[in-house]
């Protein structure tokens, strides 16, 4: 089924509150833990959305289980096969992470790496590079990638996570939870997912976890997930959406610990703001002066790379340059060709614009969005943004491949007053 998103002209009164909905791709990450251990991984309450359903697919293809009542419950007590199809997990990250839990409990997993575009190429390239870092034996055979543990890392490997993605360190600490032997990361990069996760299991003393290292202490026993935090990319494009219509929101089901490096960014920006409890509240008017600040990628509760294209969109706002320095080589231009919607973009040093470390943007600037298909943009979340902060009218085609990722966005702000509709066809 195909969707499209209209919105008729007009702008949005971003006054009111809005509850944050749990983020799917949390849930996803959670899903992977049970590739690693025997036991249950139990999640409440059903938090059911068919971004699950590539995973969902995939515990049973490698001979696990799952249930979706109250609660979802996974269990993988034994893996029947090792290699992942393309076809099961079409995204490459995801595929990527559970090739790495799977090689963790049988020291033997692959993926297929056929039909990759530009990017996923790329990403293969970089990710396979720092694979060779460590002494795993690795062949490609009738497209799939394979990898093997063997003989098994020694115990208490010490990895340097300052080169790794944060992909890469949940990778890794989802190998090092299957194989149920130490591992200690230092420097990490970790994202929002990551952090959650690594504060839960450190409550059960899996884990040790401080600002620049994680170490895994054992496998899992059975755990049980509940009150999970609320979507923080939904929180990035509510913030951008009341500094653009000079709002007043509040966002409730706020974790202090999950907007560190946001309230940093808005503190420096100069974005008015108040949190009490589990409510941030921020306003604006046509008189707040935002300042131009320098950003530099970090571990999450830094600034993470995959929060790049939400916070450049503040840039339209500001008066000045903003220069972004990413820790490891980046895929920005590729990502998201935020040129072409006006946004203006200049990579340093005569960098190539697909892969720059660093780069400035230039503001004011002046949006220039049309009709657009998502299904011809590598960022989904970037035109949905788009679409909203013009005062055009808009059809963005394509939006079944982002409204299962923000599946209760569009509703609220339906609420809040925006004149929106989801066609079907």
């Amino acid at each position: 089924m195909f969707k499209s998103l209209i919105k008729e002209k007009g702008e949005i009164s971003m006054h009111g509150a809005i509850t944050l909905s749990t983020d799917p791709q949390l849930i996803n990450r959670l899903v992977l833990l049970s590739i690693c251990t025997k036991n249950e991984i139990i999640i409440k309450p059903n938090l059911t959305n068919s971004l699950l359903n590539p995973l969902n697919e995939l515990i049973r293809f490698i001979g696990g289980s799952y249930s979706a009542k109250k609660e979802l419950i996974y269990q993988v007590k034994d893996i029947n096969t090792i290699l992942i199809p393309h076809t099961i997990i079409p995204d490459f990250n995801l595929r990527f992470m559970a090739m790495m839990a799977i090689l963790g409990r049988k020291n033997e997993a692959g993926m297929e790496i056929a039909n990759l575009d530009d990017y996923d190429k790329k990403l293969f390239e970089i990710y396979y590079k720092n694979l060779k870092l460590f002494p795993f034996s690795t062949k490609i055979s009738k497209n799939y990638f394979i990898i093997k543990n063997n003989p098994p890392l020694h115990d208490q490997l010490v990895i340097d996570g300052s080169k790794l993605s944060y992909i890469e360190v949940y990778g890794f600490t989802l190998f090092a939870l299957g194989t149920n032997k130490p591992l200690t990361i230092i420097n990490p990069v970790i994202d929002e997912y990551t952090f959650y996760i690594l504060n839960q299991l450190k409550e059960s003393s899996i884990v040790n976890f401080v600002e620049k290292e994680i170490t895994i202490n054992s496998g899992l026993p059975t755990l049980t997930f509940n009150d999970l935090p609320g979507s923080t990319i939904e929180l990035l494009s509510l913030l951008i959406l009341t500094v653009y219509w000079k709002g007043d929101l509040s966002i409730i089901n706020i974790k202090q610990t999950q907007i560190i490096g946001l309230l940093n960014i808005i503190n420096r920006i100069g974005i008015p703001y108040k949190i009490e409890g589990e409510t941030l509240r921020i306003w604006c008017d046509p008189n707040t002066k935002f300042k131009p600040i320098n950003f530099e990628e970090k571990g999450f509760p830094g600034l993470i790379g995959s929060w790049i294209e939400i916070i450049s969109l503040l840039s339209t706002q500001v008066s000045g340059e903003i220069n972004i320095k990413f820790k490891n080589p980046n895929l920005f231009g590729e990502y998201f060709r935020a040129k072409s919607y006006g946004l203006n973009i200049i990579p340093n040093n005569d960098q190539s614009f697909l892969y720059p470390k660093t780069f400035k943007l230039i503001g004011p600037s002046k949006v220039n969005f049309e009709n657009s298909d998502l299904n011809l943009s590598r960022s989904k979340i970037l035109p949905l943004i788009l679409s909203l902060i013009v005062i055009e009218p808009i059809e963005l085609k394509g939006f079944e491949l982002i409204s299962d990722v923000l599946p209760d966005l569009i509703p609220k702000l339906i609420k809040l007053g925006l004149s929106l509709k989801v066609v079907e066809y």
